[in-house]
């Protein structure tokens, strides 16, 4: 499968980032692909967290870079 926005929630903001949520039918390795939150790249900012609810498993990121979405673990 692919992103979808309708599946990123913010949780919270404070101290200059956001505390997203994001839940998926998508395995962590999926979601872990390099590209993969492109699509979303305008809503989040250096420093942002995302925690992951994947298909087999759980797991918190941070986006290091925008330009081109990355996380890191």
């Amino acid at each position: 499968m692919a992103f979808s926005h309708q599946d990123l929630t913010v949780l919270a903001y404070a101290d200059g980032y956001t505390l997203w949520s994001y839940s998926t039918d998508d395995s962590v390795s999926e979601v872990r692909q390099r590209g993969y939150f492109e699509e979303a790249r305008d809503l989040f900012r250096t420093n942002d967290r995302i925690e992951v609810l994947a298909d087999d498993g759980d797991f918190d990121a941070r986006i290091s870079t925008i330009g081109r979405v990355r996380l890191k673990r």
